[in-house]
């Protein structure tokens, strides 16, 4: 598995420069057309393997069938979760101020919510909800009214208005989008 996963979609073996710039592939077996051969501007050819580089954050596995995720034969094939595997994260490693160590909170059940107290504690090593006092904070309110919050925020003495943003890039000359490949070509060349 590990050799097959660390393939290069092209083995330099087979790739070659010819005189005049171009560059030639050897395929392994020959084309519908016949031809054994691909001749290619080094661009066209990074511009074919860029095609093959997926989308960031997409899923590269999909299961269909009885695999799928929607599948009512699914449970059938899929192994369940030990009975001993436990979902919920460590405790942290720090204790409260007396030094004691906090009380392990019960293992949740098993359903795609994960409470944003525990994404905290994953991602942050903090438990927000651990007071300085020693005991455990409880949520008695949410509020998400904005003339509200600027009110409560006002009473506080702290700022109701977020820091000044920059926008996310500068807009780039016109002369750089000379890079960029033309999809329309793109995608001719590819069938």
């Amino acid at each position: 598995m590990c050799g097959y996963g660390a393939r290069p979609p092209l083995t330099q073996e087979r790739l070659s420069a010819l005189p005049d710039g171009k560059l030639s592939y050897r395929m392994k077996r020959r084309l519908g057309v016949g031809r054994e051969v691909l001749i290619l501007e080094p661009r066209e050819l990074l511009r074919r393997l860029a095609t093959l580089v997926p989308p960031p954050r997409a899923h590269l596995v999909r299961y269909h069938g009885v695999f799928g995720p929607a599948s009512k034969w699914r449970s059938e094939i899929v192994p369940a979760p030990s009975a001993g595997a436990c979902l919920a994260p460590a405790p942290c490693s720090g204790g409260t101020r007396d030094g004691s160590r906090p009380a392990a909170s019960p293992p949740r059940p098993l359903d795609s919510r994960i409470p944003w107290h525990e994404l905290l504690l994953r991602v942050f090593h903090e438990d927000i909800l651990t007071c300085p006092c020693g005991g455990r904070r409880k949520v008695i309110a949410f509020i998400d009214e904005k003339p509200v919050i600027e009110r409560i925020l006002r009473h506080l003495g702290l700022p109701t208005t977020g820091p000044p943003t920059a926008p996310a890039r500068l807009h780039a000359p016109a002369e750089a989008s000379l890079w960029q490949d033309d999809v329309p070509e793109l995608q001719q060349s590819l069938r």
